[in-house]
């Protein structure tokens, strides 16, 4: 199965577990005022699902298919984090379905894909 890359379009619905740990430090500055930092880290756990789109065309469908689409897909799975105050660092696995009547021509049906996910912290 040939790797591929896309930009494709992707939402998903994440339910999970998480959990944080918080890190107050206190400095004195020269002029003897307390200075207060705070700082996390957590992780996190939890399921996947929603719709999303993939390229469908001669190359995913072992030349099947000759013109290229874009196909309406399901995706779920599972995936896990790790955080910090800047980013969020992520893997996760699961499977897409293709809603369109290409479905069984695919290259993609039932075959998991892996997930590396980078999140930049707005707050």
């Amino acid at each position: 199965m040939p790797g591929q890359l896309t930009t494709d379009f992707n939402a998903a619905i994440y339910v999970g577990w998480r959990h944080d740990y918080f890190i107050v430090s206190q400095k004195r500055n020269p002029l003897g005022k307390t200075v207060s930092r705070v700082s996390n880290r957590g992780y996190d756990f939890g399921v996947f699902l929603g719709p999303g789109t993939s390229t469908v065309g001669p190359f995913t469908t072992r030349n099947t298919r000759e013109a290229d689409y874009s196909g309406m897909i399901i995706q779920t799975g599972m995936a896990g984090f790790v955080e910090s105050n800047l980013a969020s660092f992520g893997v996760s696995v699961g499977l897409d379905y293709l809603l369109t009547q290409d479905r069984d021509i695919w290259i993609y049906t039932n075959k998991p894909f892996v997930g590396f996910i980078i999140g930049i912290a707005l707050n």
